[in-house]
C-alpha cells in the first residue's frame, strides 16, 4: 500500500515518500514550538528551507519576523476559487514529568506510534501539506486552482498574528473560496460494523458576563422550551451513552454531545457560554438566568463570533466521497466548542473544514496532554486521504 521510494514524482494517491512524511514530522517535533518559544522561528526556517529545496514558491510574512510562512502553487487558469491548506506550528505547554517519552524526542517504537508535543496538533498535518504540495509540484500536472499552504504560529494563542493578520494585512487570499485545517477526523464505531467520522464545519461562539452568588457550578445544557427540542436532546443523549456503554471510550465523546446544543458553565464567578450560529447571546443569558436561578451581573462581554459554513459545498461534497471510498463510513459534520483560527477564515466567507482522518488507532484526549503521540500509518493513511481530497477539487474541480 505505501512506496518508500524516494521518487516522488508519481501523482497516484496510492503511492507517496511516507519516508520523507515521517521525518519532517519528526524533524519538527525535536523543535521546541510551545507557543512564544525561539524554537519557532527555527521551525518556520527550517520549513521554508525544505519549500526551497524542492523548488517551491514561500514566503514569511507577519507583524514580527518569522510568523507565518506561505506556499503558492499557482494554477494555469484565471479561476477565483483558491484552497487554503492551514496548520499551525505553536504548541500547548508541556512539563516532561510523567511522559513516557520525552516530548521533543519525536521516539519511535516497534509498534510505530511517534511521540512527542504536536504530534497530532499540529505537526502531523504541517509535513502533510509540505509533502501533498511537493508531490503536485513534481507532477507537472496543470492546476484548475490556486493552492496556498499556510503555517501560522499563534493559534494556540489565539491567531491574532497568524491567519487573522495574514488577512488583514496581505491580498494572498482574496480569491480563495475554501480551507482545510485540522478540527475533525475522530472515527467512532457503531452497532452492525458501521463506522463514523468527524468533519468540523463549524465552531461555536462564546461570551461571559459576571455571576453573583455562585462559585462554581458543573455544565449545564441550555434547555429550549418546546417538545420537540427536549426529545432531540434526550435522544442524543441515550445513543451517546447507549454506544459508550456497547463499545467503549473510542465510541462517541461526551464533548460531542454538548456540541449540539447551547452550553455553560460557571467558572471563576464567571458566566461563561457557548452558542451556535443561529444563536442570540443575549436571549441565551436571560434563559439561563431563569432557567438557573443565577444573578447575573454588568453587561455581556462577547469574547468571539459562532461560524459555520456549509453542507452542500463542492469541498465538503468531496469529503464526504472519499471519506466513504477509504472505509471510513459516514462523515459526521459537527460544530465543535474548542476554537482554532479556521473562525478567521469562515468570518470572510471562506468555507473553512477541519479534518484530519487518523483513524482510530490514536488517543485524541493525549492532544495538550500526556504522552501526545501519532501511528505511523495512521499518519500516512491521513496524508493518502487529504491528497485524494485535495487533488480531486484542485486538479478535477
Amino acid at each position: 500500500m505505501f512506496n518508500e521510494s524516494d521518487d516522488c514524482s508519481c501523482l497516484s494517491p496510492r503511492t507517496a515518500n511516507t519516508k520523507r512524511l515521517t521525518e519532517t514530522l519528526k524533524d519538527l517535533v525535536r523543535m521546541d514550538t510551545r507557543s512564544g518559544s525561539e524554537g519557532i522561528s527555527k521551525a518556520l526556517l527550517y520549513l521554508e528551507s525544505q519549500c526551497r529545496q524542492f523548488g517551491l514558491e514561500c514566503s514569511l510574512q507577519g507583524p514580527q519576523q518569522f510568523n507565518n510562512l506561505i506556499v503558492s502553487l499557482k494554477s494555469s487558469g484565471v479561476r477565483r476559487d483558491g484552497l487554503i491548506l492551514l496548520s499551525h506550528l505553536d504548541t500547548a505547554g508541556w512539563d516532561e514529568k510523567n511522559w513516557d517519552y520525552h516530548p521533543l524526542s519525536a521516539a519511535q517504537t516497534s509498534s510505530g506510534l511517534i511521540h512527542g508535543r504536536g504530534t497530532i496538533d499540529c505537526k502531523s498535518l504541517v509535513a502533510i501539506w509540505l509533502s501533498i504540495c511537493v508531490d503536485l509540484l513534481f507532477s507537472k500536472e496543470n492546476l484548475k486552482r490556486d493552492i496556498y499552504f499556510v503555517v501560522t504560529s499563534d493559534e494556540e494563542t489565539g491567531g491574532e498574528k497568524g491567519i487573522k493578520w495574514l488577512l488583514d494585512h496581505t491580498d494572498i487570499f482574496d480569491h480563495c473560496r475554501a480551507a482545510l485545517n485540522e478540527g475533525g477526523g475522530a472515527v467512532f464505531s457503531l452497532p452492525g460494523d458501521h463506522k463514523l467520522i468527524t468533519c468540523q464545519h463549524g465552531e461555536k461562539g462564546g461570551a461571559e458576563v459576571s455571576v453573583g452568588g455562585v462559585e462554581h457550578k458543573k455544565e449545564f445544557i441550555v434547555k429550549r422550551s418546546g417538545l420537540r427540542s427536549k426529545f432531540k436532546y434526550a435522544k442524543a443523549r441515550y445513543e451517546f451513552e447507549r454506544m459508550n456503554r456497547l463499545f467503549g471510550q473510542q465510541t462517541i465523546r461526551p464533548d460531542y454531545i454538548n456540541a449540539l446544543f447551547d452550553t455553560a458553565i460557571v467558572k471563576d464567578r464567571k458566566l461563561v457560554i457557548s452558542f451556535h450560529h443561529k444563536s442570540n447571546p443575549t436571549e441565551l443569558l436571560k434563559e439561563i438566568s431563569k432557567q438557573q436561578n443565577l444573578a447575573l451581573e454588568g453587561n455581556m462581554r462577547r469574547t468571539f463570533e459562532a461560524t459555520v459554513s456549509p453542507l452542500d459545498s463542492e469541498l465538503f461534497k468531496i469529503i464526504k466521497s472519499v471519506s466513504a471510498e477509504s472505509g471510513f463510513g459516514k462523515l459526521l459534520p459537527i460544530v465543535t466548542r474548542g476554537i482554532s483560527d479556521s473562525r478567521f477564515l469562515r468570518g470572510r466567507g471562506i468555507d473553512t473544514y477541519g479534518f484530519l482522518p487518523l483513524g482510530s488507532r490514536e488517543d485524541l484526549r493525549s492532544i495538550h496532554s500526556l504522552n501526545e503521540c501519532i501511528h505511523r500509518d495512521s499518519l500516512r493513511e491521513a496524508y493518502l486521504i487529504l491528497k485524494q481530497i485535495v487533488m480531486k477539487y484542485c486538479l478535477f474541480g
